[in-house]
C-alpha cells in the first residue's frame, strides 16, 4: 500500500485548500521558522486517528482548526485527507476490493472528529487498524517529530519494543490482542455476575413461592371485607335516604314561612323609601348653598395667593438682574485675554516663516546622495570578501573530504572485523537445543495437568448443581406442610388467647353460673334466651344475686316440645328453670306458646323466645349470653384441635429442617467449587502460556543460529571490499593540499567594516535633517489652529454682552408690572368678604330643613329594618332545613361515591354485592355491629402485613429469567473458551513474527551503525522479561575508538546518529509507506549530515517508503529529488510551492 497525496483545508494555518503530492525518492519541505512545516506532519498523524491534543500541539483537539487571523476569519472546520493506493484487500470488508483510498478526517467546532473512506464514514478504529496493518499509524516510528530522536534516546525499554512491533508488523495484532484480553475480562466478569445473579434470582423465586400462598389466603380474605364493605354501605345508604327525606319535609315548612315575612318586609321598605326620596331635594338645597361658600372662600384664597406672587416676582427680577450685570463684567475680562493671546500668537508666526525655503531641500538631497554612495560602496566590498571566503572554505573541504574517506575506509575495515567476531562469539554462546527441549515438554505436562484438574473441577461443580437443584425442590417440598402447619398453629393459638379472655375468670370471689354449664352445639342460643341475664348470677350461697335452686315441677309442655334440660348439664340449682323450658321449631312458637302452663317458655335454636304470660323475644333481639356461650364450646374445641396442631407442627418441622440442613450443605459444597473453578482455570492458562512461550523460544533459538550463519559468510565479503576500498583511499589523501590567501581575506574583511561605518553615518544624517523639518511644519499649523480658536472666542463673548443688554431691559418692565398688581386685588377681598357673609345665612338654614327629614325618614327604616329581621330569621331556619336537606343529600351522595370507590358498583347493586350476609343475621344486625365486624376484619388484614399480589406473576418471570441467565451463562462460558484459544493464537503468532523482526533488526541495526560511523559495532538486546511481548529493548552502542556502552552514555551527535539507524533499520525489516522526518538533521555537523544523506538515497534504493525530510540545512536541501516550500504571505496563513529538482536539473543540462 502506498500513500500518494496529502490534502489539507482550515488544518492550522493551512486555511486554504492546499494539496501535496508524495511521490517516490525523497521529497524535502523548506521553509522560514513559524511557517507552518511541522503542521505537514502534525496533518499526516492526525488523519491516521491521533487522539491527543497535546502531540498536536493543542490544548484541545478544536485547536487544529484554522483560528482566524488580523485578515482572515475563523474557520469552523478543518479537513485532511490522505490518498492510498495498492490497497486492495488492505482495508476494512466494505472496501475490501477497492484499489484506491481516500482516508478523510474532519472536525467541527464543538462537535467532535469523524472519519471517512471514499466518502462512506467509519469508525476511527477502522482507520487506526487500517494504518496499523501496513506497518505505519499516528504513533509510528515512521513520522519523526521535532525532539523524537531525544525522546526515543531516553524512553524506557518498554516504550522501545514499540519500534520493534512496528518493524515486525503486529501493531495491528497488538491492537486486536488488547481488544481480546479486554473481551475475555468482560467476559469472565459477566460470567461471574451471571453466577451472583442466578444465586440471587433463585433465592427471590424461594421467598417469591411463600408470597404466592401468603396472596391466595390474602385474597380470601379481600373477598370477606368487600362483601362486608358492600353490606355496611348498604345499610348506610338506606339510613340515609330515610333522613333525606324527613329533612325534604322540615324545608318545605321553612319556604312557606320565608314567604309570609318578605310580604311584611317588602311594604315597610316602600314606606321607608318614600321618607328617603322626599329627603334628597332637601339635601341638594344644602349642597348648593355650601357649594357657593366654598366657591367664595377658593376666589378669597386666589386672591392672597395673587398678593404674594406679585412680592415673589419683584423679588426675582432683582435677582435675575445682578446675575446679568455680573455675567458682562466677566466676559470684558475674557474678551481682553483673547485679545492678549491673539497678539503673542502673531508674533511667533512671523518667527517661523511661511515655510522651508531651497536651501534647507538641497540639503536634504546632498545628504541622500551621500548615503547612497555609501550603501554602494558597502555591496561592493561584501561580494569581494564573500567571492575569497567560498574559496577557502572549497578548498579546505575537498581536502577533509579525502581524509575523511580515508579515516572512514580504515574504520569501515576494522568495524566489519570486529562484527565478524562479535558473530563468532554470539554462535558460540547460543544455548544447547536439549535443555530447551526438556523445559518445553515439561511445561507442556504442566499445561496438561492443569488441565484434567479443571475438566474435573468443572465436572464435580455440575454434579454439585444438579444435586442442590434436587435438595432445593425437597426443601420447597418440605416447607409447604411445615408452613401449612405453623399457620393453622398461629390461628387456633390466637384463636384460644381470644376464648380465654373472653370466658370468665377463673379466679372471680363469685363465678357465674355460665362457668358450669355445658351445652351442646346449636343450643346456645336457646340455653341463652331461657336463662336471659339471670346467666351471669352465681350458685354462691354469699352472692348478692345467687341461684339457690328449687324442686323442679312437674309440668306437661305443649306439643313436640323437648325438655331444655336434655341438651344441658347445669348445677342442680338451674333444675326448676330448665324443667319450665321446653325447645321447639321457631315456626312452631307461636302457636304453641298459647298451650303453655303458668311459669313455662319455649325457646327455639336461633333464640327466640315465648313466656306463658305472652312475652315474645325475637331472634334478632340483641343476646350477649348467646355469644359467651358459644365462645365457650368453641374454647373447649379449639384447645382439643390445638393439641394435635401443635403434635402435626413439631413432625413437620423436623421434616423441613431436614431438608433444609441438607441444602445449605450442598449449597456450600457449590459454592467453594465455584470459587476454586476460576482458579484452575487461570493456572491452566499460564501453564498453557509457559508452553507456548518456550516452544516459540526453541523456534527463536534455531533461527538465530541460522540467521547468524548466514551474517558471517555476508561479512567475509564485505570485509574484502573495505580493504581495497581503503587502499584507494589512502592513495587519494597523500596528494598536496590548495594554499588559501589568508592575507587577501584580512584586508576584505577591514575593508567591508568601513564601508559599513560610512553607510550608517550618512544614513543618520538624513534622518536628522528630516525629523527638523517635520517639526517646524508642525508647529505652523498649531499657531494657525490656536489664532482661529482665540478669535471664534472673542466673537462669542461679543455675541453674548449684547443678548445680556436685552435681558436686562425685560427684567425691568416684568419688575414695575408687578408692583402694581397688588392694590386691584386688596380692594377684589373685601367685597368678597361681605358676600361670604349672606352665604352662610343660607347655608345653615337649609341644614335645619334637612335634619327633620332625615329624622322622619330613620323612623321608617327603622321599622322595616325590623321586619326585614324576622324575613332573615325566617330565611336562616330556611337554610338551616336546606343545609340539613343537602347534607343529608350529600350524605347520600357521598355513600354512593363512596360505593363507587371501594365497590366499584352503584348504590342499588351493593345488596348484590353483599351476597348471603344481608340475609343472615348479620343484615338485620345494628349498624355498629357490622362496623365492628369489618374492623375485625382489617385487623387481620393488616396483620397479615405487606402482601405481593402479583408474586405468582413475578415466579413465573423469575423462573424465565432463570431459564434465560442459564442459556446465557452457557454462551458466555463457550466465549470464554474460544477467546482464550483467539489470544493463545494472537501471542504465538506476535511471539514469531517479533523474534523474526527482531532478529532482523538488530542485523540491519549493527550494519547501518558501521556505515554511518565508519567504524564501531552496535547491537539490540531483548530485556526484562524472557516474554517477547513483555520485554524491554536495550540498545548498546561502540562507536570507532570506543568501547562498548549503553546508549544513554554516547554524546549528543553520536546518540543522534545511533537513534536514526535504528529507525532505518526497521524501514529495512518492514518499510512503512511513508517516513516524515522533522528536521532529524539539526543535531549534526556537516559530516554527519552528508552520511545521512547518503543513507537516505540507500533507504530510498533499498524500500518503497516515500520520504519527507522537513529541514534547514542546505547540504540536505540539494540532495532531495524535489522540494516543497511553506511560506506565509500574510501573517497566519501558509502556503505551499513545490519545485522538481530533478526535472529543473534535466532542463538545465539541455
Amino acid at each position: 500500500m502506498q500513500i500518494t497525496e496529502l490534502r489539507l483545508l482550515g488544518f492550522k494555518s493551512f486555511v486554504d485548500p492546499a494539496r501535496a503530492p508524495i511521490e517516490h525518492g525523497l521529497t524535502g519541505v523548506v521553509g522560514p521558522n513559524g511557517c507552518g512545516k511541522s503542521n505537514l506532519l502534525e496533518a499526516v498523524r492526525w488523519v491516521m486517528g491521533a487522539t491527543s491534543a497535546k502531540s498536536m500541539r493543542a490544548t484541545d483537539m478544536d485547536d487544529v482548526i484554522f483560528s482566524g487571523s488580523a485578515g482572515r476569519p475563523a474557520r469552523e472546520f478543518a479537513e485532511v485527507t490522505l490518498i492510498l493506493t495498492e490497497a486492495r484487500n488492505r482495508a476494512p470488508p466494505p472496501f475490501h476490493n477497492e484499489d484506491v483510498l481516500e482516508v478523510t478526517r474532519r472536525i467541527r467546532r464543538g462537535l467532535g472528529s469523524t472519519y471517512k473512506i471514499n466518502g462512506k464514514e467509519v469508525r476511527a478504529k477502522d482507520v487506526q487498524l487500517l494504518f496499523a496493518d501496513a506497518a505505519t499509524g499516528a504513533n509510528s516510528p515512521a513520522l519523526v517529530r521535532q525532539g523524537q530522536i531525544s525522546e526515543l534516546i531516553a524512553a524506557k525499554p518498554q516504550n522501545r519494543r514499540r519500534i520493534l512491533e512496528d518493524a515486525a508488523g503486529i501493531g495491528g495484532l497488538h491492537a486486536r490482542r488488547h481488544e481480546a484480553d479486554l473481551k475475555l475480562k468482560a467476559a469472565e466478569t459477566n460470567l461471574t455476575r451471571l453466577d451472583e445473579v442466578l444465586a440471587e434470582i433463585e433465592g427471590q423465586a424461594a421467598s417469591l413461592k411463600k408470597q404466592a400462598r401468603q396472596a391466595e389466603r390474602y385474597r380470601g380474605l379481600a373477598q370477606t371485607l368487600r362483601e362486608t364493605e358492600a353490606l355496611l354501605l348498604h345499610r348506610r345508604w338506606t339510613e340515609a335516604r330515610e333522613r333525606e327525606a324527613e329533612a325534604q319535609t322540615h324545608l318545605r315548612e321553612a319556604e312557606r314561612a320565608v314567604a309570609l315575612a318578605a310580604s311584611e318586609a317588602s311594604a315597610a321598605e316602600r314606606a321607608a323609601e318614600d321618607a328617603r326620596e322626599a329627603l334628597a331635594p332637601l339635601r341638594e338645597q344644602e349642597m348648593i348653598a355650601a357649594a357657593v361658600l366654598r366657591r367664595l372662600e377658593g376666589v378669597r384664597v386666589g386672591l392672597e395667593r395673587d398678593l404674594a406672587e406679585a412680592q415673589g416676582v419683584v423679588e426675582r427680577c432683582d435677582q435675575d438682574a445682578q446675575r446679568n450685570r455680573d455675567e458682562a463684567e466677566r466676559l470684558e475680562s475674557l474678551k481682553q485675554d483673547a485679545q492678549a493671546t491673539l497678539a503673542r500668537l502673531a508674533e511667533e508666526a512671523v518667527a517661523l516663516g511661511p515655510s522651508d525655503g531651497d536651501k534647507s531641500q538641497a540639503a536634504l538631497r546632498q545628504a541622500q546622495d551621500a548615503e547612497a554612495a555609501a550603501i554602494a560602496k558597502r555591496t561592493k566590498a561584501e561580494a569581494e570578501l564573500e567571492a575569497l571566503a567560498a574559496a577557502a572554505a572549497a578548498a579546505k573541504a575537498r581536502a577533509q573530504a579525502l581524509i575523511d574517506a580515508a579515516e572512514g575506509a580504515r574504520e569501515r575495515l576494522t568495524r566489519l572485523e570486529d562484527r565478524k567476531r562479535s558473530l563468532d562469539a554470539q554462535i558460540k554462546a547460543l544455548p544447547p537445543s536439549g535443555d530447551i527441549d526438556a523445559r518445553a515438554a515439561a511445561a507442556k505436562a504442566t499445561a496438561e495437568a492443569a488441565h484434567a484438574a479443571s475438566a474435573k473441577l468443572r465436572a464435580e461443580l455440575s454434579e454439585a448443581e444438579a444435586a442442590l437443584k434436587r435438595a432445593e425442590a425437597a426443601d420447597e417440598a418440605a416447607w409447604t406442610p411445615h408452613r401449612a402447619a405453623e399457620k393453622a398453629l398461629e390461628q387456633l393459638t390466637a384463636e384460644v388467647r381470644a376464648l380465654d379472655k373472653l370466658a370468665p375468670p377463673d379466679a372471680a370471689k363469685y363465678p357465674p353460673v355460665l362457668a358450669s354449664l355445658d351445652v351442646e352445639p346449636g343450643y346456645e342460643r336457646a340455653l341463652a334466651a331461657a336463662l336471659g341475664d339471670d346467666i351471669d348470677a352465681s350458685t354462691n350461697a354469699e352472692a348478692p344475686a345467687r341461684w339457690a335452686g328449687a324442686a323442679a315441677p312437674q309440668v306437661q309442655l305443649p306439643g313436640a316440645a323437648k325438655p331444655l334440660a336434655h341438651f344441658v348439664k347445669a348445677p342442680a340449682e338451674l333444675g326448676a328453670r330448665l324443667a319450665l323450658t321446653g325447645v321447639v321449631d321457631a315456626k312452631d312458637g307461636p302457636a304453641l306458646a298459647k298451650h303453655l302452663p303458668p311459669g313455662a317458655r319455649l325457646v327455639s335454636r336461633e333464640g327466640d323466645l315465648w313466656r306463658w304470660d305472652g312475652f315474645v323475644r325475637r331472634a334478632d333481639a340483641p343476646q350477649p349470653a348467646a355469644v359467651r356461650l358459644e365462645h365457650k364450646n368453641r374454647l373447649a374445641a379449639a384447645r382439643k384441635e390445638l393439641a394435635a396442631a401443635e403434635a402435626h407442627a413439631a413432625k413437620a418441622k423436623v421434616e423441613w429442617e431436614a431438608a433444609k440442613a441438607e441444602r445449605q450443605k450442598l449449597e456450600t459444597q457449590a459454592r467453594t467449587l465455584r470459587a476454586e473453578a476460576p482458579k484452575l482455570a487461570n493456572a491452566e492458562a499460564a501453564a498453557a502460556r509457559e508452553a507456548e512461550r518456550l516452544e516459540a523460544e526453541r523456534a527463536r533459538i534455531a533461527e538465530r543460529a541460522a540467521d547468524l550463519n548466514a551474517q558471517a559468510q555476508a561479512l567475509d565479503g564485505e570485509i574484502g571490499e573495505a580493504r581495497a576500498a581503503l587502499n584507494a583511499s589512502q592513495g587519494a589523501a597523500s596528494e598536496p593540499p590548495v594554499k588559501v590567501d589568508e592575507a587577501a581575506i584580512t584586508a576584505a574583511r577591514a575593508a567591508v567594516e568601513a564601508a559599513r561605518l560610512a553607510a550608517a553615518e550618512a544614513a543618520a544624517a538624513t534622518q536628522s535633517i528630516i525629523r527638523d523639518k517635520a517639526q517646524r511644519d508642525a508647529r505652523r499649523k498649531a499657531v494657525d489652529a490656536e489664532t482661529m480658536q482665540w478669535r471664534a472666542r472673542i466673537d462669542s463673548a461679543e455675541a453674548r454682552l449684547k443678548t445680556l443688554a436685552r435681558e436686562l431691559d425685560d427684567i425691568e418692565k416684568r419688575r414695575d408690572a408687578a408692583k402694581a398688581a397688588p392694590q386691584t386685588a386688596r380692594q377684589k377681598l373685601e367685597a368678597l368678604m361681605d358676600e361670604a357673609g349672606a352665604a352662610e345665612q343660607r347655608r345653615v338654614e337649609a341644614s335645619d330643613r334637612v335634619a327633620e327629614a332625615e329624622t322622619a325618614a330613620r323612623q321608617a327604616g327603622e321599622r322595616a329594618r325590623s321586619l326585614e329581621q324576622a324575613h332573615a330569621d325566617a330565611r336562616e331556619r330556611r337554610a338551616s332545613a336546606e343545609a340539613h336537606a343537602q347534607a343529608n343529600a350529600a350524605r347520600v351522595a357521598d355513600i354512593a361515591i363512596a360505593a363507587q370507590e371501594q365497590a366499584g358498583v352503584s348504590p342499588d347493586k351493593l345488596a348484590d354485592l353483599a351476597g348471603n350476609l344481608l340475609n343472615n343475621a348479620l343484615g338485620s344486625a345494628p349498624i355498629t355491629e357490622v362496623e365492628r365486624r369489618l374492623d375485625r376484619l382489617k385487623a387481620e388484614r393488616d396483620a397479615a402485613g405487606p402482601v405481593n399480589l402479583r408474586a405468582q406473576e413475578e415466579l413465573a418471570e423469575a423462573q424465565e429469567r432463570i431459564d434465560t441467565l442459564t442459556r446465557e451463562k452457557e454462551d458466555v462460558a463457550q466465549a470464554v473458551a474460544k477467546l482464550r484459544r483467539a489470544i493463545t493464537t494472537l501471542n504465538n503468532e506476535g511471539r514469531q513474527r517479533l523474534l523474526r523482526a527482531f532478529e532482523e533488526v538488530d542485523a540491519h541495526f549493527a550494519q547501518l551503525f558501521a556505515t554511518l560511523f565508519e567504524g564501531g559495532r552496535a547491537n539490540l538486546k531483548l530485556t526484562e522479561s524472557d516474554d517477547p511481548l513483555e520485554a524491554g529493548l536495550e540498545i548498546f552502542a561502540e562507536p570507532p575508538g570506543k568501547r562498548l556502552t549503553n546508549l544513554s552514555l554516547l554524546s549528543g551527535g553520536e546518540q543522534a546518529l545511533t537513534a536514526t539507524a535504528l529507525i532505518f533499520a526497521v524501514f529495512l525489516a518492514n518499510p512503512a509507506p511513508l517516513c516524515v522526518l522533522d528536521e532529524v538533521d539539526a543535531p549534526l555537523d556537516d559530516a554527519n549530515v552528508d552520511r545521512f544523506c547518503r543513507m537516505l538515497e540507500e533507504m530510498k534504493r533499498l524500500t518503497t517508503t516515500r520520504f519527507i525530510v522537513i529541514t534547514h540545512n542546505p547540504v540536505t536541501m540539494s540532495r532531495m529529488d524535489r522540494l516543497y516550500g511553506v511560506t506565509m504571505p500574510e501573517q497566519g496563513v501558509s502556503q505551499l510551492v513545490s519545485v522538481d529538482l530533478g526535472r529543473a536539473q534535466a532542463l538545465a543540462a539541455e
